[in-house]
């Protein structure tokens, strides 16, 4: 994995969303997104429209769980949120709102009205596109029963789709057709589709037209039925106006009709359409007959439904026979919301509407996210899964809560938090998200806050700021992702969390991440580690190989921190770092760490080595070897090797080496080794110079001398001993013995610090004369 960069990170996660989701960031076209601190890449797609193509490879592995269509969910998830994002970047090329840029989030959070509207119109140009579709799909899997013919214009497939609607309720054109001949509204028929094929519901077809944002072949039908039916050109008059200024459009980024079509369309409606909306309504009351009973009332419905839309006015009939699914109830809100919001577009007066006013939209939130919430839409309801929850949350505009809500499902196979959290990394790099670098607890719901603070289902990522707005804890969801996916690839751990914004908390998460690996070493000390890091400059890398010491150094690892802040070119701190560290270690060992089994209880004085003193001996070594092989670096590549840090930590190695040879019972070596040190005397006259260089020695060496003293009185009356045969060299012996005793005396004295036993000192010597 070091050596292949990010497809080679890739590769070994396991779990296929999550494995799609980062081969879609980090692979396919160059970084999808390229944080601060990064370097070489390439040409990229938009985050989102990489993100969107990721659940149409991965039907097999998608989550099945309590809904079986999840698959099919979660790719429209992705195109709703691919089509709110690119209703954005449309608006901002033509200069009609502020251009998404990634983590700006300031037009999201001000709720930017033309950025709000661009994105309504995102949203409806989805639920619009995505009607059509299934219309147009309808329609061809079944040509022979809609006898759609080959004429163009939309208004024809909409003409194939009510026939087959109308075979499949079982209701004959003859019975419709008495009811338009009575007179009963909205029953009037138009002949669509291929020459000689029955007529169909007006209604119906123009609302279909409607529905798929097809306002010109609504318009068209109008007339077509008006050609065999008169009293149409009087009574739809305004409407056919309203439909042609319209066009085409999907979701026009501006349907501003003017106030007096608005009142035209309102006083139309009123006066000739409104008695049979108010029946279908009140539960039918329509005599068509039979099974047509219910179709007209559907039709009445049907006509409100068009009527309000144009109008920006809440629909005279509920439309529980027409809006049957939360595709089509989203699209007739949202159509409201987004007129409402559009200026020119208001209720007109006396229209009974309770979303005509500015509070469109945040009163349709409310609805969706806290008097219906996710049990009304999650799996369980008739049709619904958690990720139809996410879809009505983003078609709302209520991304952060989408991204929490998904980000609360759990993980693994049959969970929702990949997926939440990618969705806000695509939202995150179009500046569409509220973000914050707090924990969830640090918050709580401001006074601006409606209802609840948050979802139940939230709690673990929504954060409700002061202000009242509704911000994710992006940081910490990619984390907590960055975490999971690090047992199956640290390279692609560390490339998510270089997402993180702040940067000092990116670099602090990808520090814990590489401490908790263990392999700190590999990827930023040893050879080849850096393909690890290939996205890096060399300068993040050397900031992320201090953060990762600092983590080590408070751990008490000096040894691996040493490493780090030496290949982070900062010698001086590693060689002090390592000199506290063995200090440490020879400081807090007792005597018999430094005792071996054959010298045991021996006339040094050795205690017997228990487990604590074993433990104690090997932490010596560890961080005696670590310090010996430091300064073999820095002499090899000529780095401080003179400094005063160095020669502190030659000196400890010098004191190291004394100790561990008196345990060894090796006088003379013991001596040798302190000679090192230059503070042990060996006449009288060395007294004064000895104990003007202890003075210039660093505490870290200042507090071992005097077990280093000690050792070497006891060395001295070792040796004394043996020479029992040879009097020049018992009386050289005992003149050093002499001028350690005044060392130690002075050392005391003059430095106040806890010296040898003097007692101890003066009785070995006192041994050397008996």
């Amino acid at each position: 994995a070091a050596a292949g960069g990010a497809p080679a990170a890739v590769a070994t996660i396991r779990d296929a969303r999550s494995a799609a989701y980062a081969r879609a960031l980090f692979v396919a076209g160059g970084p999808a997104l390229t944080p601060a601190g990064s370097e070489g890449a390439g040409a990229a797609s938009p985050t989102h429209v990489r993100l969107a193509a990721v659940p149409g490879a991965l039907r097999a592995h998608l989550p099945g769980g309590a809904h079986a269509d999840s698959s099919r969910k979660l790719s429209e998830l992705w195109a709703l949120t691919q089509a709110v994002i690119e209703g954005a970047a449309r608006a901002a090329v033509a200069g009609k709102a502020p251009t998404p840029r990634p983590g700006n989030e300031g037009a999201w959070r001000a709720r930017d009205p033309a950025l709000t509207r661009a994105l309504l119109s995102g949203a409806l140009t989805h639920l619009t596109s995505q009607y059509r579709a299934l219309v147009e799909q309808r329609v061809a899997t079944a040509a022979a029963d809609g006898a759609r013919g080959g004429r163009p214009g939309f208004e024809h497939t909409a003409g194939a789709h009510a026939r087959q609607r109308m075979s499949a309720a079982a209701v004959s054109v003859d019975a419709l057709q008495q009811a338009g001949d009575a007179d009963v509204a909205c029953c009037d028929l138009v002949h669509l589709g291929a020459p000689g094929a029955p007529p169909v519901p007006l209604w119906h077809a123009v609302y279909t037209c409607v529905r798929a944002g097809q306002f010109g072949a609504a318009g068209r039908a109008l007339e077509a039925a008006a050609a065999t039916q008169p009293r149409l050109h009087t009574t739809t008059q305004a409407l056919v106006r309203a439909l042609r200024a319209l066009g085409d459009s999907p979701a026009p980024e501006c349907l501003s009709l003017g106030a007096e079509a608005l009142e035209s369309l309102c006083g139309e409606f009123a006066a000739y359409w409104a008695p049979a909306a108010d029946r279908a309504a009140a539960g039918g009351g329509i005599s068509a007959g039979g099974a047509g009973a219910e179709v007209a009332a559907s039709l009445a419905e049907q006509c409100s439904l068009v009527y309000a839309t144009l109008a920006a006015a809440d629909p005279r009939a509920a439309g529980r026979r027409t809006l049957t699914c939360a595709e089509d109830y989203l699209w007739s809100k949202l159509s409201i919301a987004a007129a409402v919001h559009d200026g020119a577009r208001g209720a007109p007066a006396g229209a009974s509407s309770s979303t005509g006013t500015k509070g469109a939209l945040p009163d349709l939130q409310h609805l969706l996210a806290h008097t219906y919430g996710a049990k009304h839409f999650a799996a369980g309801a008739p049709g619904g899964s958690d990720l139809l929850f996410a879809c009505v949350l983003v078609a709302s505009l209520q991304l952060e809560r989408a991204v929490a809500f998904l980000c609360s499902r759990g993980s693994g196979a049959n969970g929702l938090r990949s997926d939440g959290l990618h969705l806000g990394l695509a939202l995150w790099a179009n500046g569409l998200l509220a973000t914050t670098p707090d924990h969830p607890s640090a918050q709580s719901g401001g006074e601006g806050s409606r209802g609840s603070a948050s979802l139940e289902e939230e709690s673990g990522a929504l954060v409700v700021e002061p202000s009242g707005c509704v911000a994710v804890a992006l940081p910490a969801l990619i984390e907590a992702h960055a975490t999971g996916v690090m047992a199956d690839s640290l390279p692609a751990a560390l490339r998510y969390a270089w997402l993180i914004v702040p940067e000092d908390r990116r670099g602090a998460v990808a520090a814990h991440l590489l401490v908790r690996s263990r392999k700190h070493l590999d990827v930023l000390v040893r050879p080849g580690g850096s393909a690890h890091l290939d996205f890096l400059s060399g300068l993040a890398r050397t900031s992320l190989a201090l953060k990762v010491a600092d983590i080590l150094e408070r751990g008490g690892e000096a040894k691996d921190a040493a490493q780090l802040l030496l290949a982070a070119d900062e010698p001086t701190r590693a060689l002090s770092l390592s000199a506290d560290d063995l200090s440490d270690a020879l400081h807090a060992a007792p005597d018999s760490a430094f005792a071996t089994s054959q010298f045991e209880g021996n006339h040094n004085g050795l205690p017997r080595a228990g487990p604590a003193g074993r433990a104690s001996s090997e932490a010596v070594k560890e961080a005696s070897q670590a310090s010996q092989a430091l300064l073999d670096t820095c002499a090899t590549h000529g780095i401080a090797h003179t400094s005063p840090e160095a020669r502190t930590l030659a000196a400890l190695l010098a004191a190291a080496r004394c100790l561990s040879e008196a345990g060894r019972g090796q006088h003379e070596a013991t001596l040798a080794a302190a000679d090192q040190l230059g503070i042990v005397p060996h006449h009288a006259a060395d007294t004064d110079a000895c104990t003007r260089r202890f003075g210039a020695l660093r505490p870290q060496v200042q507090r071992i001398v005097p077990r280093v003293l000690a050792r070497v009185m006891s060395a001295l009356q070792a040796l004394h001993a043996g020479a029992h045969n040879n009097g020049p060299e018992r009386q050289r012996l005992e003149a050093r013995a002499d001028a350690v005793l005044t060392v130690a005396g002075l050392v005391g004295a003059q430095h106040r610090l806890p010296g040898p036993d003097n007692y101890r000192l003066v009785s070995v010597r006192a041994q050397m004369n008996s």
